[in-house]
């Protein structure tokens, strides 16, 4: 998952970004198997980094990986 945030003012774009964090572990937290269809999921640390843009607010952007545990049915023909 590729996260961005903008924001103008350092500390609002800081909220805005853990506020998105949050609601994204609470939403993968909520149905870990995704309704049956997989064993879990797992997700990692983001590593966050501040891009800076020439005449625009800086971007906080972070990749947060989630891996899914899940099995499929092989048919031999």
């Amino acid at each position: 998952i590729e996260l961005y945030v903008e924001e103008n003012d350092a500390a609002a774009r800081d909220a805005a970004f853990d506020a998105l964090l949050q609601q994204i572990g609470a939403t993968l937290e909520a149905d870990s198997t995704l309704g049956g269809l997989a064993f879990g999921l797992t997700y990692g640390r983001p590593e966050p980094a501040i891009e800076a843009i020439a005449g625009a607010p800086a971007i906080k952007s972070a990749t947060l990986t989630v891996t899914i545990d899940y099995e499929t049915y092989a048919l031999l023909a």
